[in-house]
């Protein structure tokens, strides 16, 4: 049982009674980890995921199970997918104290989310108009530049 090393991501799926267990220090590689409805990822140690990695939830009814004794750092935390994220600070089950405490959570540990997802702004440029993705909000339409004025034309 030794540290993963790839850098993808990690998928638990399958619905209620599936449950991915990370027992080890760096189990989970060093991509994002995402959580699909009534599924279940198990965290033996606060360092089977990376502190870069971002924990996408989906659905009504994923589960994160804290069963180790600390803090899991990780960098972002979303609970729809990744089409919005959670702020800063520790995430934990209810009545763990954490700031943030939500029914996701089981176990005795917390995660502390040291901030928003790393974005890359993106850009299109079709002649229309341009597009660029804010972090959080979706698209939105930048303004669209007039076309350049050409000179008058000659007639001989």
């Amino acid at each position: 049982s030794a540290a993963n090393t790839y850098t993808g991501g990690t998928v638990v799926t399958g619905g209620a009674g599936s449950v991915l267990q990370a027992q080890v220090d760096g189990a989970l590689g060093g991509g994002n980890v995402a959580v699909d409805d009534g599924s279940t990822l198990q965290l033996d140690s606060a360092a089977a995921i990376g502190a870069n990695a971002d924990v996408l939830l989906s659905g009504t009814a994923p589960v994160v199970n804290l069963i180790f004794g600390g803090t899991a750092n990780i960098r972002a935390l979303s609970y729809n997918g990744g089409a919005t994220y959670q702020p800063a600070g520790t995430y934990g089950p209810i009545g763990s104290g954490a700031a943030h405490e939500d029914a996701r959570f089981t176990g005795s540990g917390l995660l502390n989310v040291a901030a928003a997802p790393s974005t890359t702004l993106l850009a299109a440029s079709g002649g229309a108009s341009d597009l660029i993705a804010p972090p959080v909000n979706g698209w939105l339409p930048s303004p669209t530049p007039a076309p350049p004025k050409l000179p008058p034309a000659i007639t001989a």
